[in-house]
């Protein structure tokens, strides 16, 4: 469904940018009268569950929690239910009230259980608004391979991502996140490693393994807010999926410090289109526009397959909107995260995403939507619309 106009469009913007890139299935029935949004993921390479209620309308809405509790996760297997996240928690029972204003977002996050592999359901539930013990957003994920394991970060200081940049080429950032220096020792002249495993968790690459280290250590301080930058291209791997691990130095312990899964598919790398092919015969796009008070370019990505489908966003971009005119006016907007994210289309499912427009002259336009996991270079859908 189309979100009405909103009043407070400088808040909601930030909303509105963020769900392209978060876009997952939204298989569950609010209240027919609950004018809220909400999506929930399960964000693999980052070993969390996200939740997101927002208020898209242009009206505030109440909301009445009975308990200090705002919401509710439910994995299930099959028809059984498997874990909770109410029965890791306790809540005080006083009960509160607030006002949800138009164009705000509510933003939960909680770490992943440890659960055998195999395939699941997460089910959301929000305390506070007008769907009340109903489901609210729903989406399912699988957990493949025992061996794999969450990162773990080796210091509560730093913060550890792994991107990947394209076919040929993996980044590790590492990040000073507290307001004090950090000082990083590394015992050889070693600083990073990565490891890449393919779909059978086979080793099939190491970035270590390319190179000679001096046995000399070393020590460094990283100022708050600075960063490391560590970037590694890739062999020549066959199409597929595969998983790397970064690994840290600079500081106590030998676990991985951060993790993502990706696909290559280099079958058209070299041409024009960039088209990832994978992703082109499992969905199918559309583009649309909406007038009124604040126009919008309304995208769709629809699984047009029986089985879920995952998608990794190379380069934490989502989607990119070129907006040209006849009258000689151009305009575009790309829409980006802070970290690579991935997600999953259930089957038959789809994702919507909407991004303003500023105020635009008259004349005849067309919308280029750009959907960075399909291809960066060709668009995935357009639109052509006229503004009077």
């Amino acid at each position: 469904m189309i979100t009405r106009a909103k009043k407070a469009i400088s808040v909601f913007l930030a909303v509105a940018f963020l769900l392209p890139l978060l876009a997952g299935p939204l298989a569950a029935a609010p209240a027919a009268n609950d004018p809220l949004g909400y999506y929930v993921y399960y964000m693999e390479d980052q070993g969390q569950f996200y939740f997101l209620g927002t208020n898209p309308s242009n009206q505030v809405v109440k909301l009445d929690f009975k308990t200090e509790r705002e919401f509710e996760l439910v994995v299930k297997k099959g028809n059984q239910v498997v874990w909770k996240y109410s029965d890791t928690k306790e809540w005080a029972k006083t009960p509160k009230q607030e006002n949800f204003l138009p164009g705000h977002a509510k933003f939960y996050k909680v770490d992943v259980p440890k659960l055998p592999a195999g395939n699941y359901t997460l089910n959301a539930f929000f305390a506070g608004g007008p769907s009340q013990g109903s489901r609210v957003a729903q989406t399912q994920f699988s957990i493949g391979n025992k061996g794999w394991q969450p990162p773990v970060e080796n210091s509560n200081e730093l913060s550890y991502r792994l991107f990947q940049l394209d076919n040929q080429e993996l980044m590790l950032v590492v990040q000073n996140t507290s307001s004090k220096p950090v000082k990083l020792r590394f015992p050889t002249a070693k600083e990073f490693d990565v490891i890449v495993f393919n779909s059978r968790w086979n080793k099939v690459w190491q970035d270590s393994w390319n190179h000679w280290y001096s046995p000399k250590g070393k020590t460094e301080t990283l100022a708050p807010g600075q960063a490391k930058v560590y970037r590694t291209k890739l062999p020549k791997l066959s199409d597929g999926k595969y998983y790397a691990y970064g690994y840290f130095y600079g500081t106590p312990g030998n676990n991985a410090v951060a993790s993502l899964s990706f696909t290559l598919d280099r079958r058209d790398s070299g041409g024009k289109s960039g088209i990832n092919w994978d992703i082109a015969n499992k969905l199918s796009f559309s583009a649309w526009y909406n007038g009124g008070k604040q126009p919008q370019i309304a995208f769709e990505v629809r699984n047009k397959t029986n089985q879920p489908v995952k998608i990794s966003y190379p380069m934490s971009k989502a989607i990119k909107v070129v907006v040209k005119g006849d009258n000689g006016f151009s305009w575009s907007y790309g829409t980006g995260a802070a970290l690579n994210t991935t997600t999953q289309i259930a089957a038959g499912g789809a994702s919507y995403s909407f991004v303003y427009l500023p105020q635009l002259p008259k004349g005849n336009y067309t919308a280029e939507v750009y959907y960075h996991p399909y291809s960066t270079a060709k668009p995935a859908a357009t639109t052509d619309f006229r503004v009077r």
